[in-house]
């Protein structure tokens, strides 16, 4: 009942992100959901299924976005495998960290528009300055709303090998 709960929810978020109900979203600013749900399959997620995810909602974003093919799932792919190596040396249990984390992902989304803008597209930087801004300070309050959702309703799957490790340990001490 919770995996359905929790793809329900997922989808109702992806849907918040493309739809102009919320405020603000006339002008072209919304919460970056997508983002979010990025960081989160980064640090709860196996990495073959959280992959698989995060480049769909990349997919289905460029989908609705309107931007040259590969723009979204490549910087949400980026992210989520950021987020996958730093996840040996960091501890991202604390709510602090993730927003922190969140708040690096953002800037590193910008500075990857950035660059795709001016050197590929040669847009001018300031031109999404202004946007980017006021996407990350909606998406930076929208965050601590959504994460603890998500949080509460997926069930995170048990690791075999750290169960068979402990099962040797005692089997070793036993024996």
């Amino acid at each position: 009942m919770k995996k359905i709960a929790f793809f329900l929810l997922v989808t109702l978020l992806f849907l918040l992100q493309i739809s102009p109900i919320l405020p603000f979203a006339d002008y072209g600013i919304r919460p970056d959901i997508v983002l979010i749900l990025s960081v989160f399959f980064g640090i709860q997620f196996p990495l073959c299924s959280g992959a698989v995810f995060v480049f769909a909602l990349g997919c289905l974003v460029e989908v609705f976005s309107g931007v040259n093919n590969g723009l979204y799932p490549i910087i949400y792919l980026l992210i989520f495998i950021g987020i996958r190596s730093l996840e040996k040396y960091f501890d991202f249990s604390q709510s602090f960290n993730l927003f922190l984390l969140t708040a690096q992902a953002l800037i590193f989304k910008f500075f990857f528009l950035l660059f795709c803008f001016n050197f590929i597209y040669e847009f001018r930087h300031f031109a999404i300055l202004e946007p980017f801004l006021k996407e990350s300070v909606y998406t930076l309050l929208v965050f601590p709303a959504v994460f603890p959702l998500l949080h509460r309703l997926y069930i995170k799957p048990k690791d075999d090998l750290a169960l068979r490790a402990v099962v040797l340990t005692h089997e070793h001490r036993y024996s």
